[in-house]
């Protein structure tokens, strides 16, 4: 008798660590969905800090005509010249998608027809508009960045080229300064 009464001790003990074990496992996984989604919503915040800094000053190198010319006319030179340095050293420049144009006559920046977009930015072929002196001008941009949690959380992210992502976009519209040079015309100018 003394022997069944010491084994049902040990047999609840048992079964207490078991449910023990089954509650932590239950309550982890949110735990760590909630850290994982913390810590993407905080990285989703400094893109955006870092990619609004690095399109205000690359919309100042434009319209102050700094950029005007050969180098800065092309996608590639214009983005490491003129974006890539002022994006805070933790974000990878080939995630960027970089397009300026002029706004058409007769249009601002609340009804321009022209908007760039995601697509027609990718799709031109690494030409950059910067425009003429007094002319008014947009420039957008796109950081494609991974997302943390989008197999687990779908709805938090967007899928892009098959990949789950987070998108983070930055515009700026300006008016050029009155200096000489730029871009009066050809395919990329409109």
């Amino acid at each position: 008798m003394a022997h069944s009464v010491s084994a049902k001790p040990a047999r609840l003990r048992r079964q207490r660590r078991a449910s023990t074990s089954l509650e932590f496992a239950a309550a982890s996984v949110p735990l760590f969905l909630l850290v994982l989604g913390t810590i993407e919503l905080g990285y989703d915040m400094f893109v955006q800090e870092a990619l609004d800094n690095a399109v205000e000053t690359a919309a100042r190198s434009v319209q102050v005509g700094t950029v005007q010319g050969t180098s800065g006319e092309k996608s590639s030179a214009f983005v490491a010249q003129a974006v890539c340095p002022n994006l805070g050293g933790l974000l990878n420049c080939n995630n960027l998608v970089v397009g300026v144009a002029p706004v058409p006559a007769g249009e601002n920046y609340y009804t321009n027809t022209n908007t760039i977009t995601l697509s027609n930015a990718q799709s031109v072929n690494g030409a950059i508009c910067t425009g003429l002196g007094g002319q008014m001008m947009q420039l957008s941009a796109w950081y494609i960045g991974p997302s943390f949690v989008g197999m687990f959380i779908p709805s938090f992210t967007t899928s892009y080229n098959g990949k789950w992502v987070h998108i983070a976009t930055a515009g700026a519209g300006f008016v050029n300064q009155g200096f000489s040079g730029g871009q009066s015309g050809g395919n990329q100018c409109g």
